[in-house]
């Protein structure tokens, strides 16, 4: 990595602002032994075995990519995402962690649920998004505007919530 700064901080000694793109995708790592702060790029940690995003930058002023990992949160992700998020391919079962995600959310081939679409940040500020190929999302899966996935999400959730009413 170069072009970086590292900046003294009360919890890890150190964190390290890089103003360039950092890719540490396929190699083999566990995990990111090193705390990122910021990056002035685009952050790339795809394609390891990654099982937590520890270590991973708090803001990326690009893409931010941990795909092809074995990842089952995005805990420790960016809070700030200023392009795309990539976490397809991972074993995700909830999408909490990121704040604002200015592009779009990749997150195919994952197991999400109606439950982990409904604990969503709801400050979280996406474009588009694509949930193809996980659990119990069915005709979800199609709907690629974010406000209208949340919509469609808390309608399924209120007429489940009033069929049990109707049963009690």
């Amino acid at each position: 990595i170069t072009n970086y700064k590292l900046i003294p901080n009360e919890t890890y000694s150190y964190v390290v602002n890089v103003n360039k793109t950092v890719n540490i995708s396929n190699k083999n790592l566990k995990k990111i032994e090193v705390q990122f702060n910021q990056i002035v790029g685009d952050f790339y940690c795809c394609n390891n075995k990654l099982t937590s995003l520890e270590g991973c930058p708090h803001i990326v002023n690009g893409h931010f990519d941990c795909s092809n990992n074995q990842l089952s949160s995005l805990e420790y992700c960016p809070e700030i995402i200023e392009g795309t998020l990539w976490c397809n391919n991972n074993e995700l079962n909830c999408l909490e962690g990121p704040k604002i995600i200015y592009e779009w959310l990749d997150c195919n081939n994952n197991k999400l649920t109606l439950n982990s679409l409904k604990r969503m940040n709801v400050d979280i500020k996406i474009n588009y998004i694509e949930i193809n190929n996980n659990k119990e999302l069915g005709e979800l899966e199609n709907v690629t505007d974010f406000q209208e996935l949340k919509e469609k999400v808390e309608d399924i959730f209120k007429i489940k919530k009033e069929k049990e009413n109707l049963l009690n």
